[in-house]
């Protein structure tokens, strides 16, 4: 019987090598960050500021109309002389005591000229005249007016609407300041009004009654 014997080998370590070994990199896993944060300054190079206005809480202004012509704001010269007659008229009539013609003169002007001053002080003291001239032919506020006129004779008498409102405030209980001070009427209109009834024997006080 023929034996065959089987040589193993061992391995031999291998002896350094003629080329370099390369240098071993370990590299780490990497990790993504729980949040990115993103610089959005833009670079003075590259980008500009972009900012919206910011809306204001004040209203937007209102357009203003167009200015009016030049010959708008220059009165005609026919009206320029019908005011200055009115104003003659007006100190005319303040200087002869006609305290009702002054007061219609200076109202007529006033009506063109509201900030007039001789028209303005002219109103003002015929007001206060006419005032004092009513009182003094009523004799006193404090009067208490009837009216001496039946209801058959008032329907003949062109009154108008002021002196029939007065006369249907006449109770024979309110004196004439009490009825002035609530009819709603301007008061020296209200004097006015009362102490003409009173001239034309429309109205009588209460102690001419009873005298």
């Amino acid at each position: 019987m023929t034996t065959t014997s089987t040589t193993i080998e061992s391995p031999v370590e291998a002896g350094p090598s003629s080329e370099p070994a390369e240098p071993r990199v370990d590299i780490a896993p990497s990790r993504e960050p729980a949040e990115s944060w993103v610089d959005l300054a833009p670079s003075s190079e590259s980008a500009e500021w972009h900012l919206e206005p910011v809306p204001s809480s004040e209203p937007p202004p209102k357009s203003q109309p167009p200015p009016l012509p030049e010959s708008a704001s220059r009165p005609a010269p026919g009206r320029v002389a019908a005011d200055s007659a009115c104003a003659d008229r007006m100190l005319e009539r303040l200087a002869a005591s006609d305290y009702s013609g002054a007061l219609m003169a200076a109202d007529a002007l006033l009506l063109h000229h509201p900030l007039h001053g001789d028209a303005l002080e002219c109103a003002q003291i015929a007001r206060s005249e006419l005032r004092r001239l009513y009182v003094a032919r009523l004799g006193s506020l404090d009067r208490v007016p009837h009216v001496t006129v039946g209801l058959q004779g008032l329907s003949t008498l062109s009154l108008d609407f002021g002196a029939g409102f007065l006369v249907s405030r006449i109770d024979n209980r309110s004196t004439l300041e009490e009825i002035i001070e609530g009819c709603g009427l301007p008061r020296l209109d209200s004097l006015r009004i009362f102490s003409e009834l009173y001239l034309q024997q429309i109205i009588a006080m209460a102690e001419e009654l009873h005298s």
